[in-house]
């Protein structure tokens, strides 16, 4: 005679299994749409291209222009905010900021906030100095993630007028400036 075999409840493991599963399958179902969609957003946000909110064609060609006038030893003081420290990136030159979350140093942030004071103010051309700073670039105030922080860089406005520094190369908008005030 052949015996029976009833049905065993499923044990730890198998509940373990079937539970972490349901688990996963939920969670990739409910947020492959949002994740979707910030991606799409993010795209939007900084797709390459003719007034592309991340670096316009002017702000691209004055980029593209730094081999020819800054020696790759140079420092460029930049404000991340408004893709200055583009840079670093695509003109492969070191600047005061890398990125958005950077942490300034001292020198850096009394350049930040003061360079436009560089002649009457002699501990900015000692910032300068140990910043082993040389060019701005001057991409206006319009910030990437439209965003305020030119309070944070009011030091940076202004130069020419304050007689601190000269463009040496200049596309629409977008500047290169030679720091002249601390020789």
């Amino acid at each position: 005679m052949l015996a029976r075999r009833s049905p065993r409840p499923p044990g730890p493991g198998r509940l373990g299994l079937g539970a972490v599963s349901l688990i996963l399958v939920t969670a990739l179902t409910q947020f492959a749409r949002p994740l979707t969609q910030m991606m799409d957003n993010s795209y939007w946000t900084y797709y390459p291209g003719p007034g592309a909110p991340l670096v316009s064609a002017d702000e691209l060609d004055v980029l593209e222009a730094m081999d020819r006038w800054v020696p790759a030893e140079d420092v460029v003081v930049v404000n991340p905010f408004t893709g200055g420290a583009l840079a670093y990136a695509l003109a492969d030159r070191r600047t005061t900021a890398e990125h958005t979350l950077y942490t300034p140093t001292p020198a850096e942030r009394t350049i930040d906030e003061s360079l436009s004071e560089a002649r009457e103010d002699p501990a900015v051309c000692r910032a300068v100095e140990e910043a082993d700073a040389r060019w701005v670039l001057d991409f206006g105030d319009r910030e990437v993630n439209n965003g305020d922080h030119s309070d944070r860089y009011r030091g940076l406005e202004g130069l020419e007028q304050a007689g601190v520094a000269r463009t040496v190369y200049r596309a629409g908008d977008a500047k290169l400036l030679e720091i002249t005030a601390c020789r």
